[in-house]
């Protein structure tokens, strides 16, 4: 009859079998999606895990065709490549330094943010096929895959750049490597990193003034093509709810790149501090004035992923430098490091 009552029940342990039996809280009824309820998916086990499938495979798909735009903004952080490609640039790219330094160092971080701004939406709209009863499920999974896909592209993919395929490769005969491939990789992406939290956090600008729903909200989706009803009408133009699901993994992202670099490049902890002091005053801002809550989850499963995924940050980070000093020569630190990272593994 109370919420200290259901997390009680939810906690006790009905069946000796694990597995059997199992107690779940029950969404509150805001957060429920009715729609997905009658689906014949919630009926035929069979035809659940064919959607189920359906998506993992759709999530894969993207995520192996998102290496081809990767590739092309690779191509641009080279002056060779791009000379090569794109003959009529050689004269703009040797005498204009402006135009280089544009090129080399903005346009790249700026395809990526475009990229990787359209992928959580599209994530939403596949992962919806799948059968989630609540809202909070279907955020909590496509913030997971949405993260997974932001350290793999942006991460990993682009500093490895096109011999990406073959380093896996060589991974997966060789394991060991990874730790070698690691130290070799991530020194050469210090300063494109530096830029890319330079310049995101020049976007929490485009979150404070409220561009998408201000722009789709009330000036695209009033329009009488869309908003039919007044019900309609009504739902565009209500306050939205704070996208977990887009802003987390960024937040996380940034999080994991400063703690990766903060030795190889220290100065990236000034450009942490700089974003996440913004992102501190604009989105306190944003929950006092903005958003609005659509249900209550309890706030208990984003904190977890949140508690899991900053500690692949100091993972990575603990096998960068235990490469790093590797390729020095100072074998006693890094060994000292190896029990840290069996820590990390076990927390």
């Amino acid at each position: 009859r109370s919420a200290h009552s259901a997390q009680i029940c939810a906690q006790a342990v009905t069946c000796w079998k694990p597995g059997v039996f199992d107690t779940t809280l029950a969404p509150e009824p805001r957060d429920i999606m009715w729609s997905t309820l009658l689906r014949l998916g919630r009926k035929d086990k069979l035809v659940g895990q064919f959607r189920q499938w359906i998506v993992f495979c759709a999530v894969w798909c993207l995520t192996i065709f998102w290496l081809f735009p990767i590739s092309f903004i690779l191509g641009l952080t080279s002056i060779q490549s791009l000379s090569q490609h794109f003959g009529f640039l050689s004269y703009f790219l040797n005498t204009s330094l402006i135009v280089r330094s544009f090129i080399q160092n903005i346009l790249p971080t700026l395809l990526v943010t475009l990229f990787m701004s359209l992928l959580p939406w599209i994530l939403l709209e596949i992962s919806k096929q799948q059968d989630f009863i609540s809202y909070s499920e279907l955020e909590d999974c496509v913030l997971g895959r949405y993260y997974h896909f932001a350290i793999f592209n942006v991460l990993i993919v682009f500093l490895l750049g096109t011999s990406f395929l073959s380093s896996m490769l060589d991974v997966l005969y060789e394991p060991a490597k990874i730790i070698q491939l690691l130290a070799n990789s991530l020194p050469q992406g210090a300063n494109f990193f530096l830029n890319y939290i330079l310049f995101n956090s020049a976007t929490h600008g485009m979150e404070l003034i409220q561009l998408g729903s201000q722009l789709f909200g009330h000036l695209i989706f009033t329009l009488p093509i869309f908003s039919k009803t007044p019900r309609m009408l009504a739902r565009y133009t209500a306050p939205w709810s704070f996208p977990y699901y887009y802003y987390y993994p960024n937040h996380i992202l940034i999080l994991v790149i400063t703690v990766t670099y903060s030795v190889i490049q220290p100065l990236i902890l000034i450009f942490a501090l700089f974003y996440f002091s913004v992102a501190l005053v604009v989105y306190r801002h944003q929950y006092a004035f903005c958003y609005i809550r659509k249900f209550e989850s309890g706030g208990s499963r984003h904190y977890r992923r949140m508690a899991r995924y900053t500690s692949d940050g100091l993972l990575i980070f603990q096998l960068t430098m235990v490469g790093l000093l590797y390729l020095k020569g100072v074998l006693s630190a890094a060994t000292a490091i190896l029990p840290l990272i069996v820590f990390t593994i076990w927390m």
